[in-house]
């Protein structure tokens, strides 16, 4: 089960967030401020993060370059009550996938939280796959067939 943590001062916005995560079958975990997430993030690692922007202490934004840059990546989704542009802007180059307007309706945060479990899931598969499978560099063979197939590889590899 994908996991996810929500970060939100706004308790009734925390609330629903988490009633939705658990409807699309994530185990969801809350927090109210940035520094009780890094510490859940360390002991839960969640696959996924709401992230409020206006927290008390650390910002938002500030949380969000935290987990997407650290070393187990988490994905991050920003909500705001006040949505702006430029936050948006800040959120995606930070980190976020998404950036959702706390005035969203549920079923729109619904869809969002969809496609963001869709995204995670295939990024475990890409994972799971490229573990599986060995680059082309690790294939060992010295006869000429072998060879030969390594130059096609290298050669549609570059398409």
């Amino acid at each position: 089960m994908l996991k996810v943590i929500i970060v939100d001062d706004d308790v009734l916005f925390a609330r629903t967030l988490t009633r939705i995560a658990g409807s699309a079958g994530l185990e969801a975990s809350m927090v109210h401020s940035a520094e009780q997430a890094l510490t859940v993030v360390e002991q839960d690692q969640p696959d996924l993060a709401f992230i409020d922007v206006g927290l008390p202490g650390m910002s938002g934004i500030e949380l969000v370059a935290k987990l997407t840059h650290g070393e187990r990546p988490v994905h991050c989704i920003m909500v705001s009550g006040q949505t702006t542009f430029q936050s948006a802007v800040d959120a995606m180059r930070a980190g976020a996938l998404d950036f959702i307007p706390k005035a969203s309706e549920a079923p729109e945060i619904q869809f969002r939280v969809k496609k963001a479990v869709e995204v995670l899931r295939m990024h475990h598969h890409l994972e799971y796959l490229q573990a599986a499978a060995p680059g082309v560099d690790q294939i060992i063979g010295d006869s000429e067939s072998m060879q030969q197939v390594l130059r096609q590889i290298a050669e549609v590899a570059g398409t």
